[in-house]
């Protein structure tokens, strides 16, 4: 084992604590019957996290959109949130949060960017920098028994940042290719590194967009799923902060295959 001095262990804790900062949404349950409530809760890798900083939560089903300013109701004592339900079919929850602008040491986020990002934060950059960060989450689901209706899972929702699937996840299968599309504010991102992890197994893919932002991989396992991109760039002259760290987050359930009937 090689020995770690104490600032290297400091570093590691520090840029370990910024990674435990991403945000994702999620449904409490990923079917809901018709006319259920629908449940989401804010997590990081690490468990439940705090509403701060709302901008924007939508729900998004076939033909029907709503969006709030604020979140319907309190979150419970688990962070657990109702919002209303959508139409049969596929569903969609976003989330927006208000920008907004850390201090950190450049060392930490240079390992961040190193595990996560596209881009590497220039080695000339040292001590505290700030930085913005703009977060967009989304969770799909599906609501009752109806086979069809995928809309609301394929459909873009004009967040800030967004992973929009072009096929539906909460019907995929096992060994199928997803595809999917990645954007900040409208604008297809070529040549991001995409993170795609599968929570039962522990294990992520990744994958580089291509031409007007499209990509791909496989689905190796039902159970839950979480996809995410994070780009950094530097900031205009005379803003708030040095630099603009933009993520975007998706998370969705494989539905496990169905037994085969005896013949």
């Amino acid at each position: 084992m090689i020995p770690r001095t104490a600032g290297a262990l400091s570093l590691l804790l520090v840029s370990a604590a910024m990674g435990q900062q991403v945000l994702y949404l999620r449904t409490e349950s990923p079917r809901v019957p018709q006319g259920a409530p629908v449940r989401v809760r804010l997590e990081t890798p690490r468990g439940p996290a705090s509403w701060d900083h709302v901008r924007l939560l939508l729900v998004l089903g076939q033909d029907t959109r709503e969006n709030m300013d604020r979140l319907p109701a309190a979150p419970d004592a688990a962070g657990v949130v109702p919002v209303p339900a959508p139409p049969p079919g596929a569903g969609a929850v976003g989330l927006d949060l208000a920008p907004v602008v850390e201090t950190i040491e450049a060392d930490a986020l240079r390992a961040f960017c190193a595990a996560r990002c596209d881009a590497r934060l220039p080695r000339e950059v040292t001590g505290k920098v700030r930085v913005r960060r703009v977060q967009s989450c989304k969770a799909l689901l599906r609501v009752g028994d109806a086979p069809g209706n995928a809309a609301a899972a394929l459909q873009e929702t004009a967040q800030p940042a967004e992973i929009a699937p072009r096929t539906d996840p909460t019907r995929a299968t096992v060994g199928s290719d997803l595809a999917f599309s990645v954007s900040i504010n409208g604008e297809d991102l070529e040549d991001a590194r995409i993170l795609a992890t599968c929570i039962a197994t522990g294990t992520t893919q990744e994958v580089e967009s291509r031409e007007e932002g499209t990509g791909s991989f496989r689905i190796t396992a039902a159970g839950p799923w979480r996809v995410e991109f994070h780009r950094l760039v530097r900031a205009a002259p005379g803003e708030d902060a040095d630099w603009v760290l933009t993520s975007a987050t998706l998370t969705f359930d494989v539905p496990q295959a169905k037994p085969e009937r005896a013949p």
